[in-house]
């Protein structure tokens, strides 16, 4: 997370792609500079918790999806007989 807040939009497109950067990566943010860095432990982990349980059960069809539109795949309509998860 703390070195993509200083990615670019053009890098962090070319880093979801290839999973690398061609050109060198910028530094990180400075110590504190970090959103992560503003919260406390109690949050971290329950977000953490949170982004595990989203995980449970996820297809790596399913996954791919999420890392390319940014949420998960949703039935199409009523008529959509796919699974419908809990």
């Amino acid at each position: 997370m703390r070195l993509l807040e200083n990615f670019s939009d053009e890098q962090l497109e070319e880093f979801c792609q290839k999973g690398y950067l061609s050109g060198p990566y910028p530094d990180p943010p400075a110590p504190g500079q970090c959103t992560l860095d503003q919260l406390d432990r109690k949050t971290l982990i329950r977000m953490w918790q949170e982004q595990q349980q989203a995980l449970v059960g996820r297809s790596t069809e399913e996954m791919d999806f999420y890392a390319r539109h940014g949420h998960w795949p949703e039935p199409a309509g009523p008529l959509d007989r796919s699974p419908v998860r809990a």
